[in-house]
């Protein structure tokens, strides 16, 4: 199934997770950021304890099988992912997967563009060179259009004036 925005906030709180306890990985948060129109599935990295919850078969997903991990993908610290669906798999990426503070709009916590881009480019897949051109082009143009910070300079002025005393002239700094 081909998930559109709001049909991938609806996917999501059905999956019932803690808010907070998650965060949406890759191609869904592409199409949070607007850079995709949809995604052909949803990939979620969750906190430990979650995660642990799941394995454990603790957590409920209504009428979603719940499947042994699929695969450990290479470059990601053995973290494994379970596929609760045809098209929802879940991880515990930690670090290697999100390494800054995730964006958060539409009640959704998601990946940075940088670390999409961080991402893709480890898995180094075919099938997400097209993403990464467009997260590319994305990052560059934010990266230009952000104000620059003003450089602080200030002016020093110095003012010969008679003190209170009088007689002595000396120098104030402003």
């Amino acid at each position: 199934m081909a998930y559109t925005r709001e049909q991938l906030i609806r996917r999501l709180g059905e999956l019932n997770l803690p808010k907070g306890k998650y965060v949406l990985l890759a191609g869904g948060a592409m199409v949070l950021h607007g850079l995709r129109k949809q995604t052909n599935d949803l990939d979620v990295s969750v906190d430990y304890d979650v995660f642990q919850k799941i394995l454990k078969g603790k957590h409920k997903f209504g009428a979603v099988e719940l499947k042994p991990p699929a695969y450990v993908p290479g470059g990601f610290n053995r973290h494994a992912i379970i596929r609760i669906s045809n098209d929802v798999e879940i991880s515990c990426g930690g670090d290697s997967l999100i390494c800054r503070p995730p964006v958060e709009k539409h009640g959704v916590r998601y990946q940075s563009l940088q670390d999409i881009y961080d991402f893709k480019s480890k898995l180094n897949r075919p099938k997400d060179r097209r993403d990464l051109e467009i997260l590319e082009a994305e990052i560059g143009r934010q990266t230009l259009s952000s104000p620059k910070p003003p450089s602080v300079k200030k002016d020093v002025v110095f003012v010969k004036r008679k003190t209170v005393r009088g007689g002595d002239s000396r120098f104030e700094h402003f």
